[in-house]
């Protein structure tokens, strides 16, 4: 006598082989990151001959206050949280990086959410659809204002004073509308600060990817930079203007951005040699409180 499979059996038997099939066909998992090196520029010996200094050094740097114009703004002013910014007061940008249909400039400084705003639940998001179950719906509300992180009120550089946290600048009428009450507010960003977390892995940083993977010494573009040079000590009475390249060093082109944006953490026309003369006179995070146990 034949033998039947019923169907609620059979397709179940058919769901199982399909699973087990599709099961045995992925792709093996890619391991931890906390077993993979990280990645290190092929050359970095030519210039750090202490790596562990270096690290120590690179640590203060993030951490302290004082790189900031302002001399209470860090690069960590924007990471703290988990390697982001958790802030939601005043955090909104109108939309300055909107552009024409040709990629010209068209900056946004009329706020929807701010300026000086604290968010709400409520506010999110930014672009609400009449049926949010269909994306080509009408819809209710849409805003071009972005979620990022505060940095410094408009101000013109002049000099940094010797002691003081400080830098001298001369405050200005703020054009890109971060204005409350006839007040200049802290400026913000053109996008969120992303996490530090793991970025060392991050071939590119910045969420543009500007951040190029190898770094020139003196700004986040890397090769397509041609006149970033850097000075090479030929002999103790002599220097030459050279460039150099980095490969794996992505994070190294991020990191001399925000320390120069009159929006994150400078004034307006402050360069490097400024913030170095400036901290050479300090110790590292001496106004700061840390940890006895804290270390690199």
């Amino acid at each position: 006598m034949p033998r039947f499979i019923s169907i609620p059996r059979f397709f179940l038997l058919a769901t199982l082989l399909a699973v087990t099939t599709a099961h045995a066909a992925d792709p093996a998992r890619p391991p931890s990151l906390k077993t993979i090196p990280v990645p290190e520029p092929s050359n970095l010996g030519d210039f750090i001959t202490d790596k562990q200094q270096a690290i120590a050094l690179g640590k203060a740097l993030f951490w302290e206050m004082r790189v900031g114009s302002d001399g209470m703004t860090a690069c960590a002013s924007c990471h703290f949280n988990a390697g982001v910014d958790s802030r939601s007061n005043n955090q909104v940008n109108p939309g300055s990086p909107r552009v024409h249909a040709d990629g010209s400039p068209d900056p946004d400084i009329a706020f929807d959410f701010g300026p000086n705003r604290q968010l709400a639940a409520g506010d999110f998001p930014f672009r609400q659809l009449s049926d949010v179950l269909d994306r080509s719906s009408a819809p209710l509300f849409d805003s071009n204002d972005i979620v990022t992180s505060q940095g410094v009120f408009a101000a013109d550089f002049i000099a940094t004073e010797a002691g003081k946290s400080k830098d001298k600048v001369a405050y200005k009428p703020d054009v890109d509308g971060f204005v409350f009450d006839n007040k200049n507010v802290r400026r913000a960003a053109q996008r969120n600060a992303p996490s530090v977390i793991n970025s060392v892995f991050n071939f590119r940083n910045f969420f543009d990817g500007r951040a190029q993977n190898d770094f020139n010494g003196i700004n986040n573009w890397g090769n397509r930079d041609p006149d970033a040079k850097v000075f090479k000590a030929l002999t103790p009475a002599q220097v030459e203007a050279v460039q150099i390249s980095l490969n794996n060093a992505s994070l190294a082109s991020q990191a001399v951005a925000p320390p120069l944006s009159d929006r994150e953490m400078s004034a307006s026309g402050r360069l490097f040699p400024d913030i170095g003369r400036k901290l050479l006179r300090m110790s590292p995070l001496a106004l700061q409180k840390v940890h006895n146990t804290d270390s690199v």
